[in-house]
């Protein structure tokens, strides 16, 4: 584990002090990351409130198709979320 950076650039190359301590002779070392997803299927609810019923499940209506549309996946999709609605 890195407990402590001693010289060079902030997390950049420099001298690091571990723990436990090793002795490694003086090399190029490496390391790297990888990003690993899964597919999720997310449930979103919309409460959608009107002073009449009618609007309001018109308003749910019409939200509930509009989300499915070509432009709101596209939009969605130009906006860096990937997601598409499972049910289009």
């Amino acid at each position: 584990m890195i407990s402590e950076q001693t010289g060079g650039t902030p997390g950049g190359v420099g001298t690091y002090t571990i723990t436990p301590a090793q002795t490694v002779p003086a090399q190029i070392l490496s390391s790297g990351a990888e990003t690993i997803v899964q597919p999720t299927d997310v449930v979103i609810q919309l409460d959608v409130r009107s002073a009449s019923d009618g609007s309001a499940s018109d308003m749910a209506q019409t939200i509930a198709t509009l989300i499915r549309d070509e432009r709101a996946t596209r939009y969605f999709a130009d906006a860096g979320m990937d997601g598409a609605p499972l049910y289009a």
